[in-house]
């Protein structure tokens, strides 16, 4: 779940990775740590439990996160048995999983990319929840050995049907609109995997290509895509990042990085 872009995240994940792997979690387990407590409401967490347990069979562990930014409510967890990951879920409340579940459906067919698979989307009185493969095994990398321009290609004709074109911007593609390296990575014998759709839209020629090169220098990870002739999408995502993250104090000096990379180019 931790994607570790930064160089001192990046670090400390392989150190704490290879540690693991000679001598188990003790370590970890050793930490200091509080008493468990759901999320939610004890009925509505014991009703989504019970969902997740007939997508994914039992599971004894499972590892939550809460996105900082105030309009991505809810939270994701990864449903762990014997320390191992059977199963990936996102909970909102009063959200519809549907429109994401079929690009999600759809991108599953990617022959330049992976994405977890769908199994299920559950709609309930309070929360809905969608439940997902989980990702490989393995030490993922943000740092990519090549640009992921097929990536993008390939997305722009997947999901064309799903997204209905701009009224003022014929010519705009479909992204995947939130192609950091954060969700984005790079996996030995595996190859590129990518997730978290919700975010897709129709953007200018470019966009994600534009996005994930500008997102990845700024977290000193390199890019080496050729940027020429992007001065659309340059425009689009100097009006979007600042909206984009506006919430905490990390994500504004990533914003003001990636701003930064954008006034390179032009």
């Amino acid at each position: 779940m931790w994607p570790a872009c930064r160089l001192q995240a990046r670090i400390v994940r392989a150190l704490t990775y290879h540690l693991v792997g000679v001598v188990g979690t003790l370590p970890l387990r050793l930490l200091s740590s509080e008493q468990w407590r759901p999320p939610i409401d004890e009925d509505e967490w014991n009703a989504l439990t019970g969902v997740w347990a007939s997508w994914f069979g039992s599971f004894d562990e499972m590892s939550l996160y809460r996105p900082p930014q105030s309009d991505r409510t809810g939270f994701a967890g990864l449903l762990l048995k014997e320390g191992r990951g059977v199963g990936f879920v996102k909970s909102r409340p009063g959200w519809d999983f549907g429109p994401e579940a079929k690009l999600i459906e759809t991108a599953s067919r990617a022959r330049s990319f992976t994405t977890p698979s769908l199994v299920g989307v559950s709609t309930g009185p309070e929360w809905s929840t969608m439940g997902l493969t989980a990702l490989q095994r393995g030490l993922h990398s943000a740092r990519l050995p090549t640009p992921p321009n097929a990536v993008a290609e390939e997305i722009s004709g997947l999901l064309d049907q799903f997204i209905p074109p701009e009224p003022e911007h014929g010519h705009w593609m479909v992204m995947h609109g939130d192609m950091g390296p954060w969700n984005l990575r790079y996996l030995d014998d595996i190859g590129f995997i990518l997730f978290d759709w919700e975010l897709s839209r129709r953007a200018p020629p470019g966009a994600d290509i534009l996005f994930h090169t500008v997102a990845s220098r700024a977290m000193r990870l390199g890019g080496a895509s050729e940027l020429r002739g992007l001065e659309e999408a340059a425009r689009f995502w100097k009006a979007e990042i600042p909206r984009r993250f506006a919430d905490t104090t990390d994500d504004q000096r990533l914003a003001s990085e990636m701003l930064a990379g954008l006034r390179r180019l032009s």
